[in-house]
């Protein structure tokens, strides 16, 4: 061995970037000082769980070939891999390439992982004696670095296709939205993303829309900024200037795209045809609710397993700076997640087949408690339940589903408070129920008291909890279809109650579900 080839081999590994041209330069040079007719490179793929070498940095028997693969139950992985050594086919065994009667399979390795081998064939028999195996060992050094360099390449495509698959299905989600929605960065005033009922709706091609800023289409920056970080987002009444140049108001959501990057803004409109509040309760809505939130469902599942696989898989190369996207992309789908579980309940509550029967409340509530069990196993509550619960006539899914969420709304309530305390009960009057679930939580200012069971509200006393704005619309919908009504009686600061009446029908008596 020349210490000039050992230069130029140092010389080359260091200069050139590209992997295939380092393979392509070193080879003649790797074959003169080993003896060797054939030579291959593989790279270790541990996703596939086999080694590879891919025609791109390798001179194939066939030129039809794309890659020669070796699985990992090949007799060689145990010495190469997991024994970091040499590996001599033994005869008899299957070769690798036709007319090679020698092969020898010589690790490239790191101190922390094997990055593939190199594969030398010879014509002459036992050609590979000691004294040259050691110095095909020696050359294998000069090939670690263009191999982490395969291996950065390849780590950074699959990232990079992870990530265009996130944002394909980020954008299939904005443009399955029926709403028009929008994402942009007030601080920079730009638009960063729009779907296409907003395009239609404002009458934008997607390149005018883009070559706008964001407050040449919404004038009202400072009413932005002040809806922009509440949670649940709110509706609020925002100037838009149109593709043709018209001023007017629209009513639309503004949220942050999670709390710990609160720069970008998602803004959802409410144009007056597709104004929930204008039609809650018709059969309309409630069709067009559960289809949204059903046709969402796939997508933000397939989120999730991109965001999993990016983690489990990818952590170790992925920069801790991206990561922190990674895990805000999380805390994104698991606001989205809980919202639109929540939309698909309420859409539910007027579709589903509804089974009336004759119940005591008592096991219902034990329904309800079991569900929050966990919840209530991390919180010391004192938690009184009315001994004389009643029978009720009732859908026993729903109603426990009533229970469910007034006592889930309690524990949020009482979350701040030293010495949390729940009751819930139960008095007769003369042709009904009336329930009650109390609590010595944070309570609901008067002024917030009739708004409390609207679509998507939350008042600030329990909106760092994340609550969706959904699950007292939820209880005032299934109680209001079994006749009865539901209010709140409070003072801020001093707890809550939350009330609502069924009628004393017997099991005899036929009900309608409104």
């Amino acid at each position: 061995m020349t210490l000039d080839s050992l230069y130029m081999l140092a010389m080359h590994a260091a200069h050139l970037s590209d992997p295939g041209e380092f393979f392509r330069v070193a080879r003649p040079v790797l074959l003169e000082e080993t003896g060797a007719d054939a030579m291959l490179v593989f790279f270790h793929d541990c996703s596939r769980e086999c080694l590879v070498a891919p025609f791109l940095y390798n001179l194939l028997p066939n030129a039809s070939l794309e890659e020669i693969v070796l699985s990992y139950e090949e007799p060689l992985i145990k010495d190469l891999l997991i024994g970091r050594k040499a590996y001599s086919r033994p005869e008899g065994e299957k070769r690798l390439l036709a007319g090679m009667l020698s092969e020898l399979f010589l690790p490239v390795m790191t101190p922390d992982q094997v990055l593939g081998c190199l594969y030398l064939g010879h014509h002459e028999p036992q050609a590979w004696q000691e004294p040259l195996v050691q110095k095909a060992e020696l050359l294998c050094h000069f090939l670690v670095t263009p191999m982490q360099r395969i291996h950065w390449e390849e780590h950074s495509r699959r990232t990079h296709d992870l990530l265009n698959a996130f944002r394909e299905q980020y954008l299939y989600i904005l443009d399955t939205i029926p709403l028009p929605a929008l994402v942009a960065d007030p601080g920079r005033d730009s638009i960063e993303e729009a779907n296409l009922s907003l395009l239609q709706w404002l009458h934008y091609s997607r390149s005018s829309l883009f070559n706008h800023r964001l407050s040449q289409v919404f004038p009202d920056m400072p009413v932005l900024q002040q809806q922009a970080n509440l949670w649940p987002p709110q509706p609020t009444t925002l100037q838009v200037r149109n593709g043709l140049g018209k001023l007017s108001e629209g009513r639309a959501f503004v949220s942050p795209t999670s709390e710990s990057y609160k720069d970008r803004k998602i803004l959802v409109f409410l144009p007056d045809e597709l104004d929930p509040g204008a039609a809650a309760g018709s059969t309309e809505s409630e069709s067009f609710l559960h289809a949204l939130s059903h046709d969402l469902k796939t997508p933000i599942q397939s989120l999730k397993s991109y965001v999993t696989l990016l983690r489990e898989e990818y952590s170790a190369q992925i920069p801790e700076s991206a990561m922190t996207y990674v895990e805000r992309m999380e805390v994104n789908l698991e606001q989205m997640e809980a919202l639109i579980t929540h939309l698909l309940d309420l859409s539910r509550v007027g579709k589903i087949e509804t089974h009336m029967e004759s119940v005591d409340s008592a096991v219902i509530l034990k329904n309800a408690l079991d569900t929050l069990s966990g919840l209530l196993e991390h919180r010391s509550v004192n938690l009184i339940i009315d001994a004389s619960l009643p029978s009720i006539y009732c859908d026993v899914d729903q109603m426990t589903r009533v229970f469910t969420n007034l006592i889930t709304n309690a524990l949020k309530s009482t979350a701040a408070v030293s010495m949390p305390s729940i009751e819930i009960g139960c008095n007769a009057l003369q042709q009904e129920y009336e329930f009650y679930v109390k609590d010595n939580g944070v309570g609901v200012p008067a002024p917030l008291q009739s708004q409390i069971f609207d679509l998507f509200f939350s008042h600030d006393g329990v909106a760092r909890h994340k609550s969706t704005g959904l699950g007292l619309t939820i209880v005032k919908r299934i109680v209001e279809r079994h006749h009865g009504r539901i209010w709140v009686e409070s003072q801020e600061g001093k707890g809550a109650i939350f009330k609502f009446t069924l009628p004393m029908h017997s099991a005899t008596e036929q009900i309608t579900l409104d």
